[in-house]
């Protein structure tokens, strides 16, 4: 079974692991380690103690998932701890909770086929400086993103409280009241398409964007007092003609 937040790997068709070989090439899939390795990439594992391991090394490894069934996983390891190693994805943004023993290992992965091109794996310290590097481009690219959403937000708002899109995009709108049952509505329409929709007895108004920008939001208070323009009336009646 494919767990997408972990690195799940599957070996080639009628490849068996002993355990006085434990070298098995497979397959990438998932989204753990997605920057490092695409899915489909061919990894290839060579084996090795777990005491000569180093943070920043990529190790192939057995995990057991929820529903107790063994899967592979690939992951970079943090920390050497007397229990075992400290790994996390590349693309995860926490670390493992299983310690990785001895048993569980499978290999380092030094290199990876794509595309019939094969490629390095960083490992040690080299691996570090790329973990991290990751991480830190990943945190200023989502404050990055955040700034420009807030600074486009503020610009838009500002557009519609002005109006200085008015003097330039003069879309033709028509209005029509309508009775859904008891209670009225006014919609407006633009090209034959509903753009905004105002309830009269719930209060409400919507209006979509960027028609929002030439739309004003109606009062309310001037329906209750009886303030519905002739324009309203006239489109309410020529409506109720053509249902006659």
């Amino acid at each position: 079974m494919l767990n997408r937040k972990l690195g799940i790997y599957y070996s080639q068709p009628g490849q068996k692991q002993s355990r006085s070989n434990k070298r098995t090439s497979c397959f990438y899939h998932g989204r753990s380690m997605l920057g490092t390795f695409q899915p489909g990439d061919y990894l290839h594992p060579q084996p090795v103690a777990l005491a000569a391991l180093r943070p920043g090394d990529v190790v192939l490894y057995h995990n057991l998932n929820l529903l107790g069934e063994k899967e592979q996983v690939v992951h970079r390891v943090l920390y050497l701890t007397e229990n075992g190693l400290i790994t996390q994805g590349d693309n995860n943004p926490q670390e493992d909770s299983t310690l990785v023993n001895e048993e569980m290992l499978i290999g380092k992965v030094s290199c990876f086929e794509r595309k019939g091109k094969r490629f390095r794996v960083y490992n040690g310290r080299l691996g570090l400086i790329q973990f991290r590097t990751s991480f830190l481009l990943k945190w200023i690219n989502s404050w990055v993103f955040r700034l420009v959403r807030f600074l486009l937000g503020w610009f838009y708002r500002w557009l519609r409280i002005s109006g200085w899109i008015k003097r330039y995009w003069k879309p033709k709108i028509q209005k029509v009241l309508l009775f859904n049952g008891k209670e009225p509505l006014v919609k407006y329409a633009h090209q034959g398409k509903t753009v905004a929709i105002w309830h009269l007895n719930q209060k409400r108004w919507f209006c979509k964007k960027p028609f929002d920008l030439v739309i004003k939001e109606p009062k309310f208070n001037e329906y209750q007092e009886g303030k519905i323009t002739f324009e309203l009336i006239n489109s309410m009646l020529k409506s109720k003609r053509r249902q006659t």
